[in-house]
């Protein structure tokens, strides 16, 4: 078996020990260490660590010791180890998993609790669900390794900024961090600041907001406690922007940082000029939560000590730099308890050639992210509110009789919303349960009169493999009504 770099030996052999500060101490001392002396040594932490993270998974995964079994020892190609999928790993968690004490029956009692959110199964895996952007939720399960190295790469973003004193304010402030997210299930992004907030005293401060809070109460709680630090979906932090320029909020974070959605070069401008502060795009996956993160020209670096990245045509070939990819395989070094190895996320991207002006050496990327709509209904005085998607979407995709679906503004105060129903789910109560959650969602918009109708056609399959969830019909204008 090939060796990793003795930092990441150390790291990967603390994975069931408690002390994560240890371990996020060492990952970013690792992440500086890679970047100091070019893009050689980079490349050679991760030749040795996709070579070890094949071992592993070929040693303790039943699932990957049939993938692997005609693999010669030692395989460190990856076009040589085979590729999987969200849709075939799933239905095999048991044999997935590398913890002989995981199964999937003591997960998913563990995800139908709420008050579990944020804590760790075992005492070791922060446990997340997916989203169904590609049309089927995963459950991943976040070792240690995973967490610091996630913790570790942001720190390294941050370094990148022209603001040394940064991190140090930042600590200072006990982490006084707005973060705008979905709520109400173990999505990701909230189960992880959950966790920090237990484990972590500078992570005191965080506080989460419900990305589905109506835009003017939104506004209204950031007033009240200005934060230092503020984070959300893209979708939600253009509403702000448009809100502090508007003058009606009032906040002035030393750094905002968009997750989740595509953050478009104007949206970035509209953030950075309402806040004028710094903005961090940062690019992940539950299954690989730290891939890309933004430095101060705004250009997306990989994290490729870290994570693998192979962006493929529709035949599943390699496409060369400059190309936008058909889809995606993503490798996450870090994670030993659930591997993520040449895994297909879905997701477009265009490695761009050439260096960066902030002087990295790690390489850059574009993103063809999430393409949702903000969508706009009439509350009772007829002004438009907004409904962001990504919190619209949690509620339709929480009812566990749901597979896929996709929410589709057809008109001034229409919303069809196509369903696929998980196999064995009855269809007609995932229906009720569907149209009650979001009829209850937009009322809390203070939104009321939307017609919520039952579209007889299956979600459509977007370009590129991923599903638009929720999204406007072409040639909709919420002002004027149907197209």
């Amino acid at each position: 078996m090939s060796s990793a770099p003795r930092e990441s030996v150390s790291l990967m052999a603390s994975h069931t020990s408690p002390n994560w500060s240890a371990s996020t101490r060492a990952a970013a001392l690792d992440a500086v260490l890679a970047t100091r002396d070019g893009l050689e040594p980079i490349l050679q932490r991760q030749r040795a660590r996709f070579a070890d993270i094949v071992a592993f998974a070929r040693g303790h995964s039943p699932l990957y010791r049939d993938l692997y079994r005609d693999l010669p020892p030692g395989c460190a190609d990856p076009a040589r180890v085979p590729a999987v999928s969200k849709r075939a790993l799933m239905p095999n968690f048991d044999a997935w998993v590398t913890d002989p004490l995981v199964n999937r029956r003591l997960v998913d009692d563990w995800l139908s609790r709420t008050d579990t959110i944020g804590d760790v199964l075992l005492g070791r895996y922060l446990v997340a669900t997916t989203s169904g952007s590609t049309g089927h939720p995963a459950i991943i399960l976040l070792d240690g390794p995973s967490r610091a190295v996630c913790n570790a790469e942001r720190v390294r973003a941050l370094r990148s900024m022209p603001w040394p004193a940064l991190i140090t304010s930042f600590v200072r402030e006990r982490g006084r961090m707005a973060v705008i997210v979905a709520t109400g299930g173990h999505y990701a992004a909230a189960a992880m600041i959950e966790y920090m907030k237990r484990v972590n005293p500078a992570a005191a401060g965080a506080r989460i907001i419900a990305a589905g809070t109506p835009i003017a109460e939104m506004v209204d709680l950031l007033n009240r406690e200005p934060p230092y630090a503020l984070s959300g979906y893209a979708s939600a932090l253009e509403l702000l922007a448009g809100e502090q320029q508007a003058g009606r909020l009032h906040v002035a974070p030393a750094v905002v940082m968009s997750t989740a959605e595509t953050l478009s070069d104007t949206g970035r401008n509209a953030v950075a000029t309402a806040f004028g502060c710094p903005v961090i795009d940062g690019y992940g996956a539950t299954e690989a939560p730290a891939i890309a993160l933004s430095c101060r020209y705004g250009r997306m670096h990989q994290n490729a000590d870290w994570i693998l990245l192979e962006p493929i045509d529709e035949a599943g070939n390699a496409v060369e730099p400059g190309v936008t990819s058909h889809s995606l395989l993503v490798t996450n070094f870090a994670n030993r308890v659930q591997p993520i190895v040449r895994y297909d996320l879905g997701d477009r991207i265009t490695v761009t050639p050439g260096g960066c002006p902030c002087g990295s050496p790690l390489p850059t990327i574009r993103v063809e992210g999430r393409t949702d709509d903000v969508l706009l209904f009439p509350r009772r005085d007829g002004m438009l509110v907004p409904v962001l998607p990504l919190p619209l979407g949690a509620e339709i995709e929480a009812d566990p009789g749901v597979e896929r679906f996709q929410a589709v503004q057809t008109g001034r105060a229409a919303l069809d919303i196509r369903l696929q129903s998980a196999p064995g789910a009855d269809e007609d109560r995932t229906w009720e349960g569907v149209c009650a959650r979001a009829s209850a969602h937009l009322e809390r918009q203070g939104i009321a009169g939307v017609v919520i109708r039952r579209d007889s056609q299956p979600p459509q399959r977007a370009e590129g493999g991923k599903f638009r969830q929720v999204f406007r019909a072409p040639g909709l204008d919420p002002e004027q009504g149907a197209p």
